[in-house]
């Protein structure tokens, strides 16, 4: 076959354009609309990018990007906001970016000029940001700092420099103040570092030209170069530090220059001297008025079924309010929920009414938080209970199953009726799913009252049991994430339990309600006087 040379060269030329394409190997990514926003998702690691594409007439005031989507009964994790993803987007006036989101990219929320308020949710995992991720948008008046950020390229990031910022409210989990983040603020007037920080990094409030008050914790233990430079107004310093913090010697440069103020310095009677022998701090004027840790009244409340519980002293199952004496500083918070509850989140309110909010991941059934407490703080916290749905199975001896089930979650399971009895029906939600007649039937139940974002799939398989008595009083079955629970069992039952990884347990019924702990993913296979039941979670 002949090909002419002008079809040889365009040939080349095409395979030339190739050759400067560079696909990432192993990654797939789909761009799609999923609610309101875009997102490019990454097949391999089930992991979403916020993308551009949304549009301003599509969003709220309140711009909450989400943890995580789900896209074809899949979900994915939400990682990272990419360039200019809302550049220009002048409708959402809060934003909040949770704590899934490890990196943003330049100009993501460039020019958007209705933002009043960011919040960057608690998480222990530096936020990598691009420093150009909210260029121009300098209308930004509060912020809830729960993240530690670090650029990602080189240099700093000060991206609220010239903003409106006016309050600030810092999370302790972050334990140091980035570098030149808020330097430039030049409207902010106080600015509270809570109890549990212990690096103010270099720069960090330089240049903030209307700081008058500076609020210290005894937990700092460094304050670096030059950050607190150039804030010429500064009158009122306060530090709860017992021990004097290590500070450069240009830590308030500029700050002690101006003789139109008297630059004091508020410590703890005890502390006094050592301020006042210290090279840095003895060049403000040293006062010992600060009152030392005394012991405060704390009220705790929880509402639901669960344990919450503060040092000694705990909260448990219903609504209750308790007094605790702390002795100030950190103190150990502990929130234990109930079978089918979920622990929220924590309140504090301070003696000035301001409230700091605290929320928790549930990991392995403890949730487990440091709170740093004030005079007059109180404590509160909420079990909320998820909708349930009841799913029951009936065979062909009259014998039932009642498995609950949490809106929003996805479970499946198995059910091998006793003596070779055939499953007559399968009724969810009240509305029954005839199956009479088959000895194994699949069933793929989607429906509205798990919310769009559970599906809940039943295999239900009649076999042959080698139990002797037939026993009709099958047990119920309640299902989260945490443990297996049946109730109606007799006083005594043997139930036995197996993981398909070859974990097998035997346990006997000391009441009608058993707790299987649920130790790790996959199929549970529960055998009992009456049944064999495998859940998978």
């Amino acid at each position: 076959m002949f090909i002419s040379a002008s079809c040889k060269r365009f040939a080349l030329y095409v395979l030339s354009l190739i050759a400067f394409i560079e696909i990432p190997m192993g990654v797939s990514a789909n761009t799609v609309q999923i609610g309101d926003l875009y997102y490019d998702l990454n097949l391999m690691d089930h992991t979403a990018s916020v993308a551009p594409g949304a549009k301003a007439a599509d969003l709220s005031e309140n711009l909450i990007i989400p943890s995580s989507v789900e896209q074809d009964n899949e979900f994915y994790e939400v990682t990272s906001i990419e360039a200019a993803a809302f550049k220009g987007i002048t409708k959402f006036s809060y934003l909040e970016i949770p704590s899934s989101v490890t990196l943003i990219e330049r100009e993501a929320f460039s020019e958007c000029l209705k933002l009043k308020k960011v919040k960057f949710a608690d998480s222990e995992e530096p936020l990598r940001v691009n420093p150009s991720f909210l260029q121009a948008t300098s209308t930004v008046q509060e912020v809830y700092l729960g993240r530690y950020i670090v650029s990602a390229t080189s240099g700093y990031v000060f991206p609220f420099s010239d903003s409106d910022l006016v309050s600030l409210e810092i999370s302790p989990i972050i334990k140091k103040i980035p570098a030149r983040l808020f330097q430039g603020c030049k409207q902010i007037e106080i600015v509270r570092i809570p109890e549990g920080i212990e690096a103010l990094e270099a720069y960090c409030f330089a240049s903030c030209s209307a700081l008058k008050e500076v609020y210290l914790p005894s937990t700092l233990i460094n304050v670096e170069e030059e950050a607190f430079s150039n804030c010429t107004l500064i009158d009122n310093v306060y530090v709860a530090a017992i021990v004097p913090p290590e500070i450069d010697q240009y830590g308030f440069y500029d700050a002690l220059y101006n003789k139109n103020i008297t630059h004091t310095l508020h410590v703890l009677p005890e502390a006094k001297a050592a301020y006042e022998s210290h090279t840095v701090w003895k060049q403000f004027t040293v006062v010992g008025d600060m009152q030392g840790a005394s012991k405060e009244s704390v009220i705790l409340t929880a509402e639901g079924n669960g344990t919450l519980a503060i040092g000694e002293s705990a909260v448990h199952n219903a609504t209750q309010e308790m007094e605790v004496s702390v002795s100030g500083g950190e103190v150990e918070v502990i929130a234990v929920p109930d079978h089918g509850y979920e622990f929220k989140s924590l309140t504090a309110t301070l003696a000035d009414g301001s409230a700091v909010y605290y929320t928790f991941r549930h990991e392995g059934g403890d949730i487990i938080a440091n709170v740093p407490f004030t005079n007059g703080m109180k404590l509160s916290a909420s079990f909320a209970q998820p909708e349930l749905h009841t799913l029951t199975v009936s065979s062909g001896d009259g014998s039932k199953y009642n498995l609950k089930v949490a809106a929003g979650k996805a479970y499946s399971f198995d059910y091998t009726a006793p003596h070779g009895y055939v499953v007559n029906s399968v009724t969810f939600a009240e509305e029954p799913l005839q199956v009479s007649g088959l000895s194994t039937q699949a069933v793929n139940i989607q429906t509205p009252l798990l919310h769009s974002d559970g599906v809940l799939s039943i295999a239900i398989a009649a076999l042959v049991t080698d139990v002797p008595v037939l026993n009709v009083n099958v047990p119920s079955v309640i299902v989260n994430d945490d443990a297996i629970l049946l109730t109606g069992l007799k006083y005594g039952e043997a139930v036995s339990v197996c993981t398909m990884s070859g974990l097998s347990r035997s346990y006997n019924a000391t009441g009608s309600t058993l707790a299987i702990p649920v130790i790790e993913e996959g199929v549970y296979v529960i055998v009992t006087s009456c049944g064999t039941l495998k859940v998978r979670i």
